[in-house]
């Protein structure tokens, strides 16, 4: 209970258990927004959060003060929304590791009729590299552990891994048809590397 004059903590309680969470911070409690949030990940150092949205915007926040410090991919003010992205659904950190030089490397895909994979610097805001799957929307990727490799799946079944330093496929996994194969027969939504 807060004294006279002392802010009162906010205590969330989740499920029946004794846990309890403590909010460190809110990113801008005024803030209404004006698309969904998809995904959000933390950066491997733990100094960013990054958060991806339905009209394919990607925020990144200061993880210590709760301050947006960077957008990515955002769309001008009043531009026609037949313009405007389809959402980017997913986002992952490019693990830290002696292999890579360059640190603060994002990568996301987007829901677009041709899914892109988009490599992005944060601290400058460029997209450093770009992969077009034609004809798939794609619904999620994820990073082998040592960041050596990443895989994307979506709408077409297939999953698909590419060879981070290059960004070639090098291979493909396909589903079955659950009459005479095994295995997926639907979209993608979720994979873990």
């Amino acid at each position: 209970m807060a004294k006279d004059g002392e802010k009162s903590e906010q205590v969330t309680c989740i499920g029946s258990g004794a846990k309890r969470i403590r909010s460190k911070y809110t990113c801008n409690p005024d803030y209404t927004p004006i698309s969904d949030c998809f995904c959000v990940r933390f950066s491997p150092d733990d100094q960013y959060l990054a958060a991806s949205f339905a009209n394919g915007a990607i925020n990144i926040y200061n993880a210590e003060t709760g301050k947006q410090e960077f957008v990515l991919n955002s769309t001008p003010a009043g531009t026609d929304l037949a313009a405007t992205p389809l959402p980017t659904t997913q986002l992952r950190w490019r693990p830290h590791s002696a292999q890579s030089k360059t640190k603060s490397v994002l990568i996301s895909v987007n829901a677009e009729f041709d899914g892109q994979i988009l490599h992005w610097h944060i601290k400058s805001g460029k997209c450093l590299h770009t992969i077009t799957e034609r004809g798939n929307q794609l619904f999620c990727l994820d990073y082998f552990s040592d960041g050596s490799q990443f895989a994307t799946a979506g709408r077409d079944r297939l999953v698909r891994v590419y060879d981070e330093a290059t960004k070639r496929l090098v291979q493909t996994l396909q589903g079955g048809d659950m009459k005479d194969t095994a295995g997926h027969s639907n979209r993608v939504f979720s994979l873990k590397y």
